[in-house]
Order: C-alpha cells, then sequence, then structure tokens
C-alpha cells in the first residue's frame, strides 16, 4: 500500500531531491578542483627541484612543445593554481551552503511527514 503525499509535500519532497543532485554536484566538483590544485602543487614544485638547463616539456593538445623558460612556465603553473584554488574555496563556501538548507530543508520534511501521522 503506498501512501499518496499532499501536493505542498509532494513539492518539498522534489525540492529535497534536487538540493540534493545540486550537492552531490558541487561537492564532485569541488573533489576535481582538489585534485588539479595537487597536480599544480606537484608540477611546480617538481619543475622547481630540477636543473635549468634540462630540457622540460609541456603538453597543448596532443602535442609535447618544449618549454625554453622554466621560470615563465612556473610563473604561469602559479597563477594557473591561484585560479583553481579561488575556484575550489568557492565552491566550499556554495557546499557548505548548500548542505546546511539540505539539513534544514530535510528537517522540515521530516516534521510535516510526522504531522501526517503513522
Amino acid at each position: 500500500m503506498t501512501v499518496q503525499l499532499p501536493p505542498e509535500l509532494q513539492k518539498q519532497y522534489q525540492q529535497l531531491q534536487q538540493l540534493q543532485n545540486d550537492y552531490q554536484l558541487v561537492a564532485a566538483q569541488r573533489q576535481q578542483l582538489g585534485a588539479q590544485v595537487e597536480e599544480l602543487k606537484a608540477t611546480i614544485s617538481g619543475l622547481e627541484g630540477i636543473d635549468a638547463k634540462a630540457e622540460v616539456y609541456r603538453s597543448t593538445g596532443s602535442l609535447l612543445v618544449r618549454v625554453k623558460d622554466h621560470k615563465a612556465l612556473s610563473g604561469e603553473l602559479a597563477e594557473r593554481k591561484e585560479e583553481v584554488e579561488v575556484r575550489f574555496e568557492s565552491l566550499q563556501k556554495r557546499e557548505k551552503k548548500i548542505r546546511a538548507t539540505l539539513e534544514n530543508l530535510e528537517k522540515e520534511f521530516r516534521s510535516s511527514l510526522q504531522k501526517l501521522g503513522p
């Protein structure tokens, strides 16, 4: 036997599901950006640890292109890392906000369900 929810609870349930989907999407994006930050840190660190005369290549599409100026490449990577970190922090804030909203909506939904009775 299935119970039909009142229209207002159905709407609340749909909002809850949408918010859960949004939360999962933002969390996945944040994780991807976190991995990019770590990769950029490792690349910058690796670049700093090699001889200035060593040949370094950068991937450009499906090509590897030799880089002549290690310092310029290191600067580009550092700038890219900062940009990714800003996006990462923005997603962290958004994720936290969505989580709080989700928790409140879940409480409201549970409360509304309890009012309906067994």
